[in-house]
């Protein structure tokens, strides 16, 4: 397993493509909001951490949001 740092180091955004284990330390709300041609959106923040470092996530797809509690391993 990877190391956030490690993941980091590469300066990829999007999707990793190696395996991270992180622990989910804090979740908000979801979010709404309105596109500027009038589409809906949602997004959840979560904190992650791997015991070393903490990043912020930012997921869109409303169908994964109930996967991040707080307290669960990912």
């Amino acid at each position: 397993m990877a190391l956030i740092e490690e993941v980091f180091r590469n300066k990829a955004s999007g999707p990793s493509e190696r395996a991270l284990n992180v622990l989910i330390v804090a979740k908000n709300q979801p979010s709404r909001y309105t596109t500027s041609d009038g589409g809906d959106i949602q997004s959840l923040n979560v904190a992650a951490s791997d015991g070393v470092q903490v990043v912020k996530v930012t997921i869109y797809d409303q169908i994964t949001f109930v996967k991040f509690q707080t307290g669960t391993t990912l």
